[in-house]
């Protein structure tokens, strides 16, 4: 299993696509996506119409990359980074 981070901000047509592809790229693996999103205003919870297993986490500002990295990991518990797969886009 693997835990996938995407930080969006703004680009949700490249996030969808991006979750098409990590669909298509699984091959059987589990993963579980953690979406974070800093305050977008074009339509992310769109995302969630064809990807309804998600995590989709909003923020009402935006907090940077790095920030909403750590943010989404401290959420999730995602502190096992070296013992498991780890993506962060």
């Amino acid at each position: 299993m693997i835990d996938i981070i995407i930080i969006n901000y703004n680009s949700t047509d490249h996030l969808i696509n991006c979750l098409r592809s990590i669909k298509d790229s699984l091959n059987g693996f589990h993963a579980n996506i953690f979406v974070q999103d800093n305050a977008s205003v074009d339509g992310v919870e769109m995302a969630l119409i064809e990807f309804p297993y998600i995590k989709l986490t909003r923020n009402p500002q935006n907090i940077g990359f790095a920030a909403a990295v750590n943010q989404v990991s401290r959420q999730q518990s995602l502190y096992h980074i070296t013992k498991s797969g780890y993506v962060c886009f």
